[in-house]
């Protein structure tokens, strides 16, 4: 009878065994699976959004999605660049949502040109 209960119980903890390295495997899987797509979607969603063409002393800044936080870079380079004789238009007919941090930096560097 104890060697009946013993084989039952190691045929059992293998299936088990086989079954937790299964569903671990596939967690592992389905977790990096999702960390490539959210950086694949953050990539994608990011760049390119602000398109800044010159023409002599005008410059015309358009942005062509929705505009986060993680854009400020893109426009704090268009403001650096700017010279002081130069005219900035901003366009954003094509936007949804402005991030405020957009709309204060907008703000500050047209107050330090007034200065």
């Amino acid at each position: 009878y104890f060697t009946l209960l013993f084989r039952l119980f190691q045929k059992l903890y293998r299936s088990v065994m086989i079954l937790v390295i299964v569903f671990k495997d596939l967690l592992w899987e389905f977790g990096i699976g999702t960390f490539v797509g959210l950086l694949y979607v953050l990539k994608s969603n990011f760049k390119d959004i602000i398109e800044s063409k010159s023409n002599g002393n005008n410059v015309n800044t358009t942005f062509k999605k929705d505009v986060y936080f993680l854009n400020k870079p893109q426009l704090k380079a268009i403001f650096m660049n700017l010279e002081a004789a130069d005219t900035l238009s901003i366009d954003g007919t094509n936007v949804r949502f402005i991030d405020h941090d957009f709309l204060t930096i907008c703000l500050n560097s047209k107050k330090k040109q007034m200065i």
